[in-house]
């Protein structure tokens, strides 16, 4: 007798169609499992009808809460396999497909059925409560719902004063205490269960301390340090760049990189952003990102440490500024001051076909460089940047007020010496430039045309100080301006950090933080330094 496997064309015969119902538990009692869905009248009219859901009960409840099955229609086909007896003897233990695959093995396969319906129970069971030991629930299903003759029911509606006016409720029926209620048709408000996937994070590891044999989380993230020299508003600005930048870019140039390297790319980035802050003295990180050579884009974070430092704060806030320069000590940089918006909603895409224009601090120079429009301010398209300098705003309102201020107020327009708050340009005019783009911003956000009657408003009354008087004053500030969505207050929200910063911090570690701490306030170090041992994970489990 041939033992090799037989193919039977799948149409060849008249091979029924059946429906299958996939059961989440193992069935040891058949009976038990159909009457569990309903019974086979119930299980009939679904196949009949996929519209009837066929639904799975665990209890003998008329209070549990069914499982209902999906359906799928889905084809798949029954196959019956025929394997000799003494080699499923000789391997007991093995499946039908690792006997399959063994070689001695040549079973017959016909395809018995095809599977057209299958019912699958993937829903949650939903929360359930045991209705055994409610006393009238019990006697409703009692009396009720198994109630095999009429009599029966009637004598119990009749013992409930037939439920008229609730007379068998007497006052200890509402004390805190169970009440024998049916349980709610529903407590899960989702069908299927959600997979959080709690598992480890993949780029940190548990390593322990050398010096103190405690437990701490580290960054298996291997994080490139920039250097980036970031001070606040009061500290004076370095004069040169770091020891360590100075040292590598002398050994990058000793050692002649071989053209398109990764440290030949960085040499004349360097040189590329040299030659950029020789043009203009302070920049924006994004206008550089929008001028430099696409070669240099990957390096400009790299580079920009050893030309540039950064203030944390103040009017020049987050700008790249030449390292030797101090804006605080000439007037002159004004033009260069920022203002900072959080702009819930702004376009944070960049068009490619963006027109290109030549801002107004580059004007006046002899090289001519031109930065695409999205980055600026001009009071009628919504800006794809959140920070904009005062010289290169565009929108032609803020112009003429900075216009017409330094026409009128002459040398009163720029003040003695530069503060946090407006720099070197006058509280009056940094006040108004700051109301006329959260208005502005705020109408377009918010695509609502802008009143160009609140505008000259906001500039007849702000002009004369003198001549303004409390109630006008009042009257703007009643001006409906959103600051949930535009806010331009100092220190306010970190929106557009520079990835630079981002990354210099990152680099930052606990000591760190710690040391910095304990010199600067020894009293909150005290505090602190009780809690440190709460975040290094000291009782975690390796195993």
């Amino acid at each position: 007798m041939d033992e090799t496997p037989q193919e039977v064309p799948l149409y060849s015969m008249d091979i029924p169609h059946i429906a299958a119902v996939e059961l989440p538990l193992r069935v040891k009692n058949e009976q038990k499992a159909i009457d569990a869905l309903g019974g086979k009248n119930k299980i009939s009219d679904s196949i009949k009808d996929s519209a009837i859901p066929i639904e799975l009960k665990l209890r003998k409840d008329p209070f549990q809460h069914p499982i209902k099955a999906a359906y799928s229609a889905n084809e798949r086909v029954v196959l019956k396999i025929q394997i000799k007896k003494d080699i499923v003897k000789q391997n007991p233990t093995k499946s039908i497909q690792e006997l399959l695959q063994l070689n001695e093995v040549k079973p017959k396969i016909q395809p018995v059925a095809i599977i057209d319906k299958t019912y699958r129970f993937r829903a949650m069971s939903d929360f359930q409560i045991s209705t055994k030991h409610n006393k009238m629930l019990q006697d409703l299903k009692k009396n009720v719902l198994d109630a095999t003759n009429y009599q029966t029911v009637k004598d119990y509606v009749a013992d409930h004063n037939y439920f008229n006016n609730k007379s068998d409720l007497n006052n200890e029926y509402f004390e805190n205490r169970d009440h024998m209620l049916p349980p709610p048709p529903l407590f899960s408000h989702i069908n299927y269960p959600y997979n959080y996937k709690y598992q480890k994070n993949p780029v940190t590891a548990v390593v322990k301390d050398e010096k103190s044999g405690d437990l701490k989380v580290v960054s298996k993230k291997s994080s490139i340090k920039l250097h980036t020299i970031l001070i606040p508003y009061e500290t004076e600005p370095p004069k040169q760049p770091p020891s360590l930048l100075t040292k590598n870019y002398e050994e990058l140039i000793k050692n002649h990189p071989p053209r398109g390297s990764h440290d030949d790319i960085l040499i004349r980035c360097i040189e590329w952003v040299k030659e950029i802050f020789e043009i203009k003295p302070i920049w924006l990180r994004r206008q550089l990102v929008d001028i430099i050579p696409e070669e240099f884009k990957r390096h400009l974070k790299l580079a920009l440490p050893y030309v540039t430092y950064l203030y944390r704060s103040g009017p020049w806030r987050f700008c790249n500024i030449k390292i030797g320069i101090d804006p605080r000590l000439d007037s002159k940089y004004w033009i260069y001051q920022t203002e900072y918006f959080r702009v819930i909603g702004r376009k944070s895409e960049e068009n490619e076909n963006s027109k290109k224009i030549i801002p107004k601090t580059l004007e006046d120079l002899k090289y001519k460089i031109s930065i695409s429009q999205h980055e600026f301010f001009d009071g009628v398209n919504l800006p794809s940047a959140i920070t904009f300098q005062i010289g290169d705003i565009i929108d032609m309102d803020i112009t003429s007020v900075i216009t017409n201020h330094k026409q009128n107020m002459g040398n009163d327009f720029l003040k003695d010496a530069p503060d946090v708050y407006s720099g070197w340009v006058n509280k009056q005019t940094m006040d108004l430039i700051r109301k006329i783009m959260r208005y502005k911003l705020n109408c377009l956000v918010n695509e609502q045309p802008i009143d160009q009657n609140k505008i000259y408003k906001f500039t007849t009354l702000n002009f004369n100080k003198e001549d303004t008087t409390e109630k006008e004053n009042e009257e703007l500030e009643d001006e409906p301006i959103d600051d949930t969505v535009i806010n331009n207050e100092i220190g306010d929200g970190d929106e557009e950090i520079e990835e630079d910063v981002d990354d210099e911090l990152t680099n930052v570690n606990e000591e760190d933080v710690i040391a910095i701490i304990k010199k600067l306030n020894p009293e909150n170090y005290q505090q602190l330094s009780h809690l440190v041992g709460f975040i290094k994970q000291d009782n975690l489990d390796l195993d």
